[in-house]
């Protein structure tokens, strides 16, 4: 199982460099930072207490030493042509700013990767949709 991080960038749970998480052994929770806690920790938000998810940016991110990987592994694998195929198709991440907003009228900004949030989308979609 995975945990996908995210990064709060405002709302009722802080701002800055503050983290979360979903992981996806326990599909119906979102781990989110406490703001009034002197010693940190963790809120569990069920996904059922989230009225919606909507996006708000989507950002293509290419990483250079993943690129380079992949660069390697084509070249050892087709040779010159796949060493090119790897510099342009590697390392390659997409993030997906998102606006949530809680039953209780709390919200927040965050960024996270696209293959967390569409895990964490499709989760609370099939918890809200009975």
């Amino acid at each position: 199982m995975a945990n996908y991080y995210l990064e709060l960038h405002g709302g009722n749970f802080g701002e800055g460099k503050k983290k979360g998480w979903y992981d996806t052994w326990d599909k119906n929770v979102l781990h989110l930072p406490k703001v009034k806690s002197t010693f940190g920790g963790t809120e569990k938000i069920k996904l059922i207490d989230i009225e919606s998810i909507q996006v708000a940016d989507e950002e293509s991110i290419k990483k250079m030493g993943a690129t380079f990987g992949w660069g390697l592994a084509g070249l050892a694998l087709l040779g010159p042509l796949g060493m090119a195929a790897g510099l342009l198709g590697g390392g390659r991440n997409k993030m997906i700013t998102f606006i949530c907003i809680l039953k209780d009228e709390r919200k927040f900004l965050a960024t996270m990767n696209n293959k967390g949030f569409v895990k964490l989308q499709g989760a609370h979609l099939t918890i809200t949709s009975f």
